[in-house]
């Protein structure tokens, strides 16, 4: 399924890698379709192993409670949404075939520079393909008016994820304001960019009123949310739960898919993901993770008034790194965490 999305969307798929790694005085790289095949197979193992079903069906539950359409569109829209979720590992990268991105960070030299493209980035790349792949399946013709008013934001909460999968999630707010198709708009430029250049099989149409449809539920959390018709402070709780918990299973597949690739240890050699002995082993006995033991021996905990004065990045890192450890070895039966 995956591999089709891909071959059908994207030209010359073959030619686009996603990460390399030196082996034996070589250079060996990771072509982007199998690096998005691995991706796609860890959200799934995490899918399952983390009972997301439970948790996707109980959020959809809280979610619409107030969505006055009957349980037959709710059933449809929630299946529509499982389905653009598990697309996210499918889309997480795509957005290197950015040449600049090819050229310059991987050193692929069958690419030229484009000053087009701005920049080497290819997150917010990925997002504004998944988003144009998403809106088509959203807005299909064949779906009600009701589905459509449903999922549309979760078009855009889902290209954040994708967008900031690099890095901290950052602000949503912030994310928006670059999803603007105002002419001088980076968005807007990248839009252009594909749509001219002989990369992607159909054309990007955003147009203003789709990205209208996505941000007509932002900000729409009320504390008295049954009198003025807005969202009630649960259902915010439950949005943004719904956006780290998905952030997560991505960042860890993202994360596994490559650690396999780079350390050639596969988890469907283990019979059960819990099984990490061998992937334990290799991350302890990195650089970072010997100087975080150091640290967690001869200093760990600090004091709040001494966390307070820290201008070292690393001992911030080191002291969460040690909090959370902590926390989930004391909850080990539980499924989402929060940090």
């Amino acid at each position: 399924m995956e591999a089709d999305i891909l071959k059908n969307l994207v030209k010359n798929l073959n030619r686009y890698k996603a990460h390399k790694k030196s082996k034996d005085n070589e250079i060996i790289y990771e072509t982007l379709l199998a690096h998005t095949e691995l991706t796609n197979k860890y959200f799934f193992k995490f899918w399952q192993s983390k009972n997301s079903d439970e948790i996707f069906d109980r959020f959809c539950d809280v979610f619409w409670q107030k969505e006055n359409i009957d349980n037959k569109l709710k059933n449809k829209a929630k299946d529509l949404l499982k389905e653009i979720i598990m697309t996210i590992p499918i889309f997480h990268d795509i957005g290197k075939v950015n040449p600049n991105f090819q050229l310059m960070k991987l050193k692929v030299n069958d690419f030229k520079e484009n000053e087009a493209y701005v920049n080497t980035h290819h997150s917010f790349l990925s997002s504004m393909f998944y988003m144009d792949y998403c809106r088509k399946l959203v807005y299909d013709e064949k779906n009600e008016d009701e589905i459509v008013n449903l999922l549309a934001e979760f078009i855009l909460y889902n290209g954040y994820i994708i967008a900031r999968h690099h890095s901290e999630l950052g602000s949503l707010t912030e994310f928006t304001k670059l999803i603007n198709l105002d002419d001088d708009t980076y968005f807007s430029k990248l839009k252009r960019i594909i749509n001219n250049e002989d990369i992607y099989s159909v054309k990007i149409d955003f147009i203003k009123s789709d990205i209208e449809d996505m941000f007509r539920n932002l900000n729409k959390v009320d504390k008295d949310a049954e009198k003025v018709g807005k969202r009630s402070i649960k259902q915010g709780v439950y949005l943004s739960i719904y956006i780290r918990w998905l952030y997560s299973l991505l960042v860890a597949s993202d994360y596994y898919a490559t650690s396999e690739f780079m350390n050639e240890a596969d988890f469907s050699e283990n019979t059960d993901l819990n099984d990490i002995d061998k992937w334990d082993s290799v991350y302890e006995n990195t650089d970072l993770l010997k100087n975080i033991r150091q640290y967690q021996q001869e200093r760990y905990p600090i004091s709040n008034e001494e966390l307070n004065t820290v201008t070292d990045i690393n001992i911030l890192r080191s002291e969460i790194f040690c909090e959370v450890e902590e926390k989930i070895k004391a909850n080990t039966d539980e499924n989402i965490f929060y940090l």
